[in-house]
């Protein structure tokens, strides 16, 4: 009887549980490689890997940042769709490690106890080939580069802003300003070649090194208000804390983007198709975009509905027909005032008069 008795039980935990662990396996999320920046106690961060296979197997890496040090583990994996929740169970442990599944294409850390992490603490782990957002809209300040601090003043702190757009960058050096093209994919991180103002700066040799330093940095570690960059071999290369986006009256334009309809009262028809832009980034203060041939970048200040623009830096392409280009570059020093009305934006000179229309760019 007892014998029955165990046997009646096994069939019951087989039947309650076998079928939630085969769909929790299948259902819900798909195979794939995952990667991102996780906590460290005592480096940057961790450059971690994970890859889940159609089987039901996974691989984990996990890579130390600034010293030496690579780990490695594989095992089983499920994920329980009802509470959206990915497990991993490797081999040979009673340990398990989640992770919940938010949104399509990126993992959240937990703790052993299935809680999230401490909100300021970097623990997303983006599907490699997806879209990254993790620099997108960000602004930075320069705080330590080559392992010196950085003490200038806040004219002269190189800065540094990623774009909406995900693929441009802009910012100062002590005195000059830049913008480029950047590309991310996970932890990985590049910086192409960028224009910048020509001006002369009491401190060239901090801007200089600043320069140099973008185009070798290979991968970041994001936690929190603190970004790091690397350079191929690991070394830490420099360091940013998050700059503050300016409140109140720049909330209106701040990280919102543009395309240019008319133009001093006529509307205005793209060269080869090449719209002319303009991007407000996250700082609350710098502006850049393309005049339709040519990118630019700036400052700009806004206090109510009151707006003007500083001095931009331009690139030097030539183009076919740059008359529309001319006429817009010129416009930008005249603007004194602005209207946003949902996705319109006009801009007005000194006497109120309507000397640029924009529409709202997605």
């Amino acid at each position: 009887m007892l014998h029955y008795l165990r046997v009646a039980i096994l069939l019951a935990f087989v039947f309650l549980f076998a079928p939630s662990v085969q769909a929790a396996t299948n259902q819900g999320l798909e195979p794939g490689t995952y990667e991102g920046i996780t906590p460290c106690a005592d480096c940057p961060g961790i450059n971690t890997v994970v890859v889940l296979r159609g089987d039901g197997t996974y691989t984990l890496t996990r890579i130390y940042i600034g010293r030496s040090g690579t780990s490695k583990e594989s095992g089983k994996w499920w994920y329980d769709s009802e509470r959206g929740q990915l497990t991993l169970s490797p081999s040979g442990s009673a340990s398990r490690e989640r992770f919940s599944v938010t949104f399509l294409g990126q993992l959240h850390m937990l703790d052993a106890n299935g809680n999230p992490l401490p909100g300021r603490t970097n623990s997303t782990l983006s599907e490699v080939g997806g879209n990254s957002t993790a620099l997108a809209s960000t602004s930075w300040k320069l705080t330590e580069l080559g392992g010196k601090p950085i003490t200038l003043s806040k004219e002269q702190q190189p800065t540094l802003a990623f774009e909406a757009s995900g693929d441009r960058v802009s910012g100062q050096g002590t005195c000059n300003r830049f913008n480029g093209p950047y590309t991310q994919n996970g932890n990985a991180l590049s910086f192409g070649a960028a224009a910048a103002t020509r001006m002369m700066c009491l401190d060239s040799k901090t801007e200089d090194a600043y320069f140099a330093m973008l185009l070798k940095v290979a991968s970041f570690a994001r936690q929190g208000e603190l970004l790091t960059f690397f350079d191929k071999g690991g070394s830490a290369l420099a360091t940013f804390t998050a700059e503050a986006v300016s409140g109140g009256t720049s909330s209106s334009l701040v990280s919102t983007g543009w395309t240019l309809m008319e133009l001093n009262g006529k509307t205005f028809t793209p060269v080869e198709k090449h719209p002319v832009t303009m991007i407000f980034d996250a700082s609350g203060h710098n502006v850049s975009g393309s005049g339709g041939c040519n990118r630019y970048s700036g400052t700009y200040k806004q206090d109510g509905n009151k707006l003007t623009f500083g001095n931009q830096a331009v690139t030097a392409m030539l183009c076919g027909d740059m008359t529309g280009e001319a006429a817009f570059l010129q416009m930008l020093p005249k603007v004194a005032s602005f209207k946003r009305e949902g996705e319109s934006l006009t801009l007005f000179d000194k006497d109120g008069t309507a000397i640029a229309k924009f529409a709202y760019e997605q």
